[in-house]
């Protein structure tokens, strides 16, 4: 009978609807997770119809990723997987409870360096891609079926070229929109005995830094060297890649001068303190913490408002594929004496991810003191009076002056704080002009047409 009830109890302990809800995951391409990037988390959820909730935690790091559906499906999510991270600790949340948790482990399957996906090319290609930078450095290749590739454009981060035999227009619209704005930011893309039904229709002309072939694939080195021109790793950079804002320019410090009002609050205190003794000692420390509270407040080390500091910058693709966004929002920082109080709540960041928690699965990094956020955005309009080029050297800045345009001595005022992602940005593709602005607090940059 005991044994019974137990049962009992213990059948009504778990949540409604989660016998018969069955999940699975896999992160990164048939094994292989490129780190520093982002790379996509596949779930597929089958057996329940109730709304439920997956969290994506970074071992060690403790980043925390959530993303909350309404019923059962495939999913997939971009995640960012720094150096350095162990395993993907993953917590599955239906009405109420816990389902299950597990670690998809990401030691020994990262790696930094190139990755190519290929599909229905034989171990001749596979290995001449293998050897194509050797003595220098190998090149991982994984086989991913093309109607298996990602549907965000940050998925596609970590990979460096796909070499396909033409599957034919298979490609989801999210995809295809996605493999075109990896094209446009850099993504080298061979298809192989393209049909006259092709995957090249479907993706349309590139436009951008990338590669777009159509060619019937040979495995000789010098056919694969030309169709990728692939450079070593560490020189590799495409748009989108490695544009998080440097830390923002610290706030300044709010003045607290020792007047008056100041000196007699601390003077209270103190005398508290003195005479505790004689008083009851929780009368003492409660009125203490007043005082203290007061005199925090009033010098805004308990405000949650107006004590952070936040800068976008945006990489807007050509031929309307879309845009790469970062936006870095920081805490406040000054230099902390006896006759100044630092500007920024310790506890600011956190009521603002409280009330942007739509925004968390997006951080790249989250930090106490500051939080990062990657997404791509559709394509938007923009314009600027402003364009600048690689001189090989320095930045060189020129303003439109009527249907010309005239040449600056100087990096205008407002660009200084991101001059130096600019430079960066434009020394990708030195044969270019490139159009930039700032717009709401977002420094944009986009490539023009080549010199």
């Amino acid at each position: 009978m005991r044994s019974a009830l137990a049962g009992l109890v213990f059948l009504l302990s778990i949540p409604p609807g989660i016998f018969g809800l069955t999940w699975k995951a896999d992160l990164g391409f048939s094994g292989l997770i490129p780190t520093g990037t982002w790379v996509p988390l596949r779930v597929t959820v089958e057996g329940s119809a109730s709304p439920w909730t997956l969290e994506a935690i970074t071992v060690p790091l403790d980043n925390t990723a959530r993303w909350t559906e309404a019923g059962p499906g495939v999913f997939e999510y971009p995640v960012f997987v720094p150096e350095g991270v162990s395993s993907l600790h993953l917590i599955l949340r239906a009405d109420g409870g816990q389902v299950d948790a597990v670690d998809l482990a990401v030691a020994g399957q990262s790696f930094p360096g190139h990755l190519i996906l290929v599909w229905g090319q034989d171990g001749g290609v596979r290995r001449g891609l293998e050897s194509l930078l050797l003595p220098w450095e190998p090149l991982r290749v994984a086989n991913v079926n093309p109607a298996a590739w990602p549907t965000s454009p940050l998925s596609l981060e970590g990979v460096s070229a796909l070499v396909v035999q033409d599957p034919g227009p298979v490609l989801s619209p999210a995809q295809a929109v996605a493999v075109k704005a990896w094209v446009a930011s850099g993504g080298r893309l061979v298809v192989d005995r393209p049909r006259a039904s092709s995957l090249m229709g479907q993706l349309g002309e590139s436009a951008g830094l990338g590669r777009l072939v159509s060619a019937t694939v040979s495995d000789t080195p010098s056919f694969l060297k030309a169709a990728l021109a692939l450079r070593p790793w560490g020189e590799v950079r495409k748009l989108g890649e490695d544009f998080e804002p440097a830390s923002p320019v610290s706030t300044p410090g709010r003045e607290a001068p020792l007047d008056l009002g100041f000196v007699l609050v601390w003077s209270l205190a103190g005398g508290l303190l003195a005479f505790g003794r004689r008083l009851k000692l929780t009368m003492a420390i409660a009125c203490l913490g007043t005082l203290t509270a007061a005199v925090l407040w009033g010098s805004g080390q308990l405000s949650s408002n107006n004590e952070l500091s936040m800068h976008g910058r945006e990489v807007v693709l050509p031929g309307g594929a879309g845009r790469f966004t970062s936006l870095e929002v920081a805490l406040g920082t000054a230099k902390i004496d006896p006759f100044q109080w630092p500007a920024t709540s310790p506890w600011a960041l956190e009521a603002w991810k409280a009330a942007h928690s739509e925004f968390e699965a997006s951080a790249r990094i989250s930090e106490p003191q500051r939080l990062v956020l990657e997404s791509f955005a559709p394509p938007v309009a923009r314009t600027s009076e402003f364009w600048v080029r690689w001189s090989g050297e320095s930045l060189m800045w020129s303003a439109r002056k009527g249907s010309g345009s005239t040449a600056l001595e100087q990096t205008p005022a407002e660009f200084r704080p991101d001059a130096a992602w600019l430079a960066r940005v434009a020394a990708i593709d030195p044969k270019r002009s490139w159009s930039v602005g700032l717009e709401g607090g977002v420094c944009w940059i986009s490539p023009g047409v080549p010199r």
